[in-house]
């Protein structure tokens, strides 16, 4: 029997550092189990020596990974390249050293399924590391302006590069032919590079105020 089509795909650029990706995976494993959906998670290892699968070890995220390895490129080009092999609708970008609250797969993929969302973002959060690479006590933190406008969320706005979720389609469309292209120097501001490809194209946008 094939494996379920996955409700979402998050991509997870990487370059060695292990230890923060450890407590990036468990916040999606859980934010995963509160979805009750499939969620894939895609991590592009960006030429680590040794690999990142390799500095995982005996790790156990706590859901499936799939490993995905390239020379050294960058973090736009690793981006692209799980971009690229993910297989929902829906897509989220995460930092190897990002976390996600327990509820925000729920509420934004709920959000765009019910709705025709072409992309949802949300609020900011702090949170306590905790023992066994878990994450506790979110606390509210920076509140973003809502915005319904590509051009006014990506320039003005500019939520956290783990805060959009993104309908697949509309990625690979605006993607297809860059304004601003994939260049290596372009590497330390790749969520900008990203927001200045994404303003031309017309989407709906909802905020979800969590």
């Amino acid at each position: 029997m094939s494996a379920p089509t996955p409700s979402l795909s998050v991509v997870i650029p990487g370059y060695n550092r292990a230890e923060p990706l450890k407590y990036t995976l468990r916040s999606v494993a859980r934010a995963a189990g509160v979805l009750e959906a499939p969620v894939e998670t895609i991590l592009v290892d960006d030429g680590s020596e040794p690999t990142l699968q390799m500095q995982l070890g005996t790790f156990d995220p706590g859901i499936a990974v799939t490993h995905i390895r390239q020379i050294n490129q960058g973090s736009i080009v690793a981006r692209l390249a799980g971009l690229a092999t993910a297989k929902s609708d829906y897509v989220l970008f995460l930092d190897s050293d990002d976390l996600v609250h327990p509820q925000k797969f729920r509420q934004q993929f709920e959000t765009m399924r019910t709705g025709s969302v072409d992309v949802t973002y949300s609020d900011m959060a702090r949170a306590t590391l905790g023992p066994d690479y878990t994450a506790t006590d979110y606390a509210p933190a920076d509140v973003l302006d809502h915005a319904t406008e590509p051009a006014d969320l990506y320039l003005r706005v500019q939520p956290a590069p783990h805060g959009p979720v993104y309908r697949r389609d509309y990625l690979l469309t605006a993607l297809a032919a860059p304004i601003v292209p994939p260049v290596r120097e372009m590497d330390a501001v790749g969520d900008v590079w990203l927001y200045y490809n994404l303003a031309p194209h017309p989407a709906r946008i909802v905020k979800v105020p969590a």
